[in-house]
């Protein structure tokens, strides 16, 4: 069992190493390698609904999250939290709750929600050290941008504005029938 674990993780872990990073804005050195969010849909635990509270209705299934992203052809927006980040709780409160924010990721994005720790084996794959992390994929799983720490509204929308105006973001979505 413990093996069919590890061989999933090696190989993420590779695609990892050789997928390019292009961040917008990256704070730490630790999330400056490349990644790919798609090389990592195994290990993300189901989760139950998102915390009460906030307007974003957060997934916290990278593999519900991507597909998602991929039919309705927006970017996913991951932000990365620790249990005891106080920066984290501030821009829960701060940041994510801010009627514009909270707009332009529930109009232009798919909001991912990551815990460090029951999340831990995607988060240390991701290569995220630090909290808060906000990191900005296209729906084809290619980070597009990363940001460390606390980000006020204005900040966090500069990232989301530029991050997320990708060839495939800005594609128009297909009509529903």
């Amino acid at each position: 069992m413990r093996t069919q674990r590890i061989i999933p993780l090696a190989i993420a872990i590779a695609l990892l190493v050789s997928a390019p990073l292009s961040a917008q804005e990256t704070t730490a050195p630790e999330t400056s390698g490349g990644f790919s969010l798609r090389s990592l849909f195994g290990l993300a635990p189901a989760e139950p609904a998102p915390l009460p509270g906030l307007p974003i209705a957060w997934s916290n299934d990278a593999g519900a999250a991507q597909a998602d992203a991929r039919q309705s052809r927006r970017p996913i927006v991951a932000y990365v939290t620790s249990e005891n980040c106080r920066f984290c709780r501030k821009m829960e409160l701060e940041t994510w709750t801010d009627e514009s924010v909270a707009a332009e990721v529930t109009r232009r994005f798919v909001p991912l929600k990551l815990h460090a720790e029951r999340d831990s084996e995607l988060v240390q794959a991701l290569k995220v050290r630090a909290f808060p992390t906000t990191i900005v994929f296209t729906p084809e799983g290619k980070a597009v941008g990363a940001a460390t720490g606390f980000l006020p509204p204005e900040k966090l929308a500069g990232l989301l504005r530029t991050a997320g105006a990708t060839p495939q973001a800005m594609a128009p979505r297909p009509a529903v029938r």
